[in-house]
């Protein structure tokens, strides 16, 4: 009898470490998820999201208690069991909700994409003919394409640098021209005041000559 008791607690210790090795590994995949991935898609705002629904649903994720559980303390065959269902249980809580939780990662950073997106077409069309070098909208076409979060934000500050450099120049321009006609302008009403006082002058002038050719004919 005492060696059959001996046997199943052997049997009993030796299911109880393989049931704690196994939330083990759950509890570490569920937390490199929650301090990695999911820490990053936690920092997204709603306004940075297509679907603000989805940030939500991940700060409900990320309040899930995790289980506590005493492990393999337990002497006897009865205590070990017990313990055993409880690893069991908080094994299925970290796979259920690692999978739940990177669902819900993936919906964030999934409708963070799809906002980009929408954001790069629309800059993408209203630069249209707004830009000084038209490769830069090239370029976040080819982006836009891809899908690739990070090419489009690159592309997208060139487009914007694009469109203020050529505001720029057309501001400059716009100057240029502008101080161009003043001094045209300015030119102009120089020459007329000159022709008016020339005008004046011979006014002036012409009298006194016929008067002096009167005289000199008397």
């Amino acid at each position: 009898w005492n060696a059959y008791s001996g046997a199943k607690l052997a049997e009993a210790k030796e299911a109880c470490a393989t049931a704690a090795d196994t939330v083990r590994n759950n509890a570490n995949e569920y937390n490199a998820l929650l301090n990695g991935d999911a820490a990053d898609a936690a920092a997204v705002k709603a306004e940075q999201v297509k679907d603000a629904k989805t940030v939500e649903s991940l700060g409900k994720e990320l309040k899930a208690s995790a289980p506590e559980y005493e492990g393999c303390v337990a002497d006897g065959k009865d205590g070990l069991e017990t313990a055993i269902d409880e690893l069991d249980d908080a094994a299925t809580w970290y796979e259920k909700h690692t999978g739940s939780l990177k669902k819900a990662v993936d919906a964030v950073n999934d409708s963070k994409l799809a906002k980009t997106i929408d954001t790069a077409k629309t800059l993408l069309e209203s630069s249209n003919g707004n830009v000084q070098d038209d490769k830069t909208r090239e370029e976040l076409s080819k982006a836009i394409e891809a899908k690739d979060e990070a090419a489009i934000a690159k592309a997208s500050k060139a487009v914007n640098d694009s469109i203020a450099a050529k505001q720029k120049a057309d501001e400059e321009a716009k100057a240029k021209a502008q101080a161009e006609a003043d001094a045209k302008a300015a030119e102009e009403a120089a020459a007329a005041a000159n022709a008016q006082t020339q005008q004046q002058q011979y006014n002036y002038q012409q009298p006194m000559y016929q008067n002096q050719y009167a005289q000199q004919q008397t």
